[in-house]
């Protein structure tokens, strides 16, 4: 169980190279060096799947990043909200309605009268989760979300930090790319379609909790 709590978080991969293509697509794009498909998959391969100073390199400023940022602000950052941000707050008034597969009869059936104050969702919710945290579906879902959230937040300090290093390019080569307006479109949509991606994934993982809730019998997590 604790090998499998551990790797709950287990994707730094992922977001190391997001990360690396972010960089190159700052190389190409927003400083305007012309390089080849070809090129940049060399560049890719040779320094960074290959190179063990790149790679740790990488992993390292995925760590610092990833530490910037709180995880309450992170899930600001996806469900533009300022207060009852998570799912969890609404699962059962708001998102439970769409989901067919909750069973709310059920749920009333072996948790009483379902809540409708936030704090109090939230508690309850979050109960049943206890329940099937290492369940494989609540598992996966849960880290769907987490790796999602940890992407927005990444896209979001892209939007705050790139800008920064176009103009420190622009004063070192006496040159301000007309291409930094189109690139700030790019970072800006795409922390938009990884907040968008990241709320969907965050609201299935709560549903994914009730759904399995209403369905285990004795409340105990299927074999």
């Amino acid at each position: 169980m604790n090998k499998t709590r551990d790797n709950l978080k287990n994707y730094s991969g992922k977001l190391s190279l997001f990360l690396v293509l972010n960089s190159l697509a700052f190389i190409v794009f927003a400083l305007q060096i012309n390089l080849p498909i070809s090129e940049i998959n060399v560049l890719y391969n040779e320094y960074y799947a290959n190179s063990g100073l790149v790679l740790v390199s990488s992993f390292l400023i995925v760590f610092v990043l990833n530490g910037v940022l709180s995880s309450d602000l992170k899930a600001k950052l996806v469900f533009w909200r300022t207060t009852y941000v998570y799912p969890g707050f609404r699962v059962f008034t708001e998102l439970s309605s769409k989901d067919s597969r909750i069973d709310k009869a059920e749920l009333e059936r072996k948790y009483g009268i379902l809540p409708t104050i936030p704090k109090n969702q939230n508690q309850l919710w979050y109960k049943m989760y206890k329940k099937f945290e290492f369940h494989p579906m609540i598992f996966a879902s849960h880290r769907n979300f987490l790796l999602s959230r940890d992407l927005t937040g990444f896209s979001f300090l892209f939007v705050l930090t790139y800008p920064i290093a176009v103009v420190v390019s622009a004063v070192i080569f006496k040159e301000l790319y007309s291409s930094l307006f189109w690139y700030l479109g790019y970072l800006v949509a795409q922390y938009m379609v990884c907040a968008l991606v990241s709320r969907n994934y965050g609201n299935r993982f709560a549903c994914n909790v009730l759904a399995q809730a209403s369905s285990t019998e004795n409340n105990k997590v299927s074999e």
